[in-house]
């Protein structure tokens, strides 16, 4: 039996759009990963906005969806991700943030 894992968009609760989807085990822990992680592709807008916006992290953190499977939650992201304009994720292909 395989671990739930967790489609997640980070959203700029300013204007309500989205402006990252990933996938992870632990969303609440991955936000802080995003937020201390200079590599990370949503790292400089997400501190722009909890440090100078002053927003928490329940204001942009939303759970699009638990999945059963990490599989399912990677098909899942793949379809939100290139369907979605304007997101900071990088170049993306199903399985592989990074192209």
């Amino acid at each position: 039996m395989s671990e739930p894992c967790y489609v997640y968009v980070l959203v700029n609760p300013a204007d309500g759009k989205p402006f990252y989807i990933g996938i992870s085990n632990n969303p609440w822990y991955r936000f802080y990963s995003h937020q201390h992680d200079r590599c990370s592709a949503a790292w400089d807008f997400l501190n722009f906005l909890t440090e100078n916006e002053g927003f928490e992290r329940n204001q942009i953190l939303t759970i699009y969806r638990k999945c059963e499977s990490r599989s399912e939650a990677f098909d899942l992201e793949h379809r939100l991700v290139t369907s979605t304009p304007g997101l900071l994720n990088r170049p993306y292909r199903r399985g592989r943030a990074y192209a």
